[in-house]
């Protein structure tokens, strides 16, 4: 198993590689920049982590350490990919951005809560912390997980035109983060074994995607616009559209009432 997970590796790190190369030859990185940060991030993290024996403490302290910049990364990569999708929804945008944060801050709070009895019942004070790293790690992943399903079901709801870089883009990433989000949550309830062998097929499921991205990103993918919601009825798309204008209107003259400052007052 370790064997296969190594080569796995290795063979996502050469995969990564040509994606990126890809993505700036087709001058993609400008366009989608906070997905070209994730890669390149995920690059290098993969590489100096493939240089530490795993199961030490320097591995740990590594795959630990730079997990706050995983977390930021994939966030970030969320947001640009609401900003893609809902470009001419602002209203939409910017309340879904603020539910966004409030749903990431009561998580990680909430799920911490909870496990802090369980934190406080262990004697080493550097295993509550790994321990703490490990619960907001598996948080941060899931609440993601839970987002991108929330983007990809109004995708298959409401008729919104994208290009197919951007479809190409979310459904690949929903993919490949799906199984660590998944394993991440199932985690305690795996044996060592079932657990290797579930993350080696993350590994190669990872690997497929990276082969999709290769394949399907081009630059003339930003010219052409399709829309894959309700297509199975034309006129349930229209009214579908109708619906998701009247509510962006709505939330747009919602927000620039709470944004607009007092009239002074003379006396």
């Amino acid at each position: 198993m370790p064997a296969i997970q190594n080569s796995l590796n290795w063979l996502s790190l050469a995969l990564s590689a040509i994606l990126l190369w890809r993505l700036y030859r087709e001058r993609l990185h400008s366009i989608y920049p906070w997905f070209f940060v994730l890669l390149l991030l995920d690059t290098a993290r993969t590489v100096v982590l493939l240089q530490i024996p795993q199961r030490t403490n320097l591995y740990t302290i590594v795959f630990f350490g730079t997990a706050p910049l995983v977390w930021a990364a994939n966030f970030l990569v969320l947001r640009e990919l609401l900003f893609k999708v809902l470009h001419d929804h602002k209203g939409i945008v910017s309340v879904a951005l603020q539910a966004m944060y409030v749903l990431f801050g009561l998580a990680v709070v909430v799920s911490i809560a909870v496990s802090w009895p369980e934190l406080q019942s262990q004697q080493s004070a550097q295993y509550r912390y790994l321990m703490a790293m490990f619960i907001v790690h598996r948080v941060v992943f899931g609440t993601l997980l839970l987002l991108l399903l929330s983007l990809g079901g109004f995708l298959a709801w409401f008729p919104v035109r994208l290009r197919r870089n951007l479809i190409y883009y979310a459904v690949g990433f929903l993919v490949y983060f799906f199984g660590t989000a998944v394993l991440l949550l199932v985690h305690n309830v795996l044996g060592a074994k079932l657990a290797m062998a579930l993350s080696n097929v993350n590994l190669l499921v990872s690997n497929i995607v990276r082969v999709f991205w290769i394949v399907k990103l081009r630059a003339s993918g930003e010219d052409m616009s399709i829309s894959i919601g309700r297509r199975w009825n034309r006129e349930q798309a229209e009214e579908a559209v109708r619906q998701l204008e009247s509510i962006n209107d709505a939330l747009a003259r919602a927000s620039r009432k709470v944004n607009l400052p007092k009239e002074s007052t003379s006396v």
